[in-house]
C-alpha cells in the first residue's frame, strides 16, 4: 500500500512539473516569439460564428495547402525532381517572408538552406488534406460575436521551431479589436 502511494505522488508530481513546463514554455512565447499577421481567408459563412467562437482560415494555409498540392500531384513534373514528388507529410515548416507591415506569406518549404532577414519558420499539420499553421478557431465571450465581424488578420507569435500562439484578432486597418467596442 506504501509503494502504491509513493507511485501516486511521484506520478502526480511528474505531471505538475509537465504542466508548468507547459505554461512556461506558452508565456516565454507569448513574450519572446516573433509578431508575425496572417490575413485571415473566408470560411463558409454557415461555419463563421458558431456559439461563442469564429472558426478561422489563413491564407498561408491555403497556400502550404497548394504548394503541397502540386509537389504531390501525378501530372507532368514541371520542374519538381521525382524524388521530391511523393506523399505529403503529416507536418512540417514552411518559410515565410514578412511584409512591411508584418504580414506573412509563404515562400517555400524548408530546403536546408539559410533564411533572409524578413523569412521566418512556420510549422504546419496537415487535417482532412488541408494545412494550418495556427488555430482554427478564436473564442470569445458570449454576445460579442459582432466586435469580430470585422476581422481580416490574426495576430500569432511564433517561436524559432516556427509554433505559433494566437494572441489576438485584428481588423482591416490592422487594429486588435477589443470586445464590447462595436455596440
Amino acid at each position: 500500500m506504501r509503494k502504491r502511494n509513493i507511485l501516486l505522488f511521484l506520478t502526480m508530481a511528474l505531471l505538475l512539473v509537465a504542466f508548468n513546463r507547459a505554461v512556461w514554455q506558452k508565456e516565454s512565447q507569448l513574450r519572446d516569439g516573433t509578431v508575425m499577421y496572417l490575413r485571415l481567408a473566408p470560411v463558409d459563412p454557415r461555419a463563421f460564428m458558431l456559439g461563442d467562437y469564429m472558426a478561422l482560415a489563413f491564407t498561408v494555409d491555403t497556400e502550404i495547402s497548394r504548394a503541397l498540392r502540386a509537389m504531390t500531384s501525378e501530372g507532368p513534373s514541371e520542374g519538381l525532381q521525382e524524388e521530391t514528388r511523393k506523399a505529403a507529410p503529416r507536418e512540417g515548416q514552411a518559410v515565410v517572408a514578412l511584409s512591411d507591415k508584418g504580414v506573412a506569406s509563404f515562400q517555400r518549404f524548408v530546403d536546408g538552406g539559410p533564411l533572409s532577414d524578413n523569412e521566418h519558420l512556420l510549422h504546419f499539420r496537415l487535417k482532412n488534406g488541408s494545412a494550418h499553421v495556427a488555430a482554427e478557431a478564436f473564442f470569445f465571450q458570449e454576445g460579442h460575436a459582432k466586435d469580430y465581424e470585422a476581422a481580416q488578420y490574426g495576430e500569432i507569435r511564433v517561436d524559432p521551431e516556427g509554433k505559433t500562439l494566437l494572441v489576438h484578432l485584428l481588423n482591416a486597418d490592422m487594429q486588435r479589436i477589443q470586445p464590447g467596442s462595436a455596440k
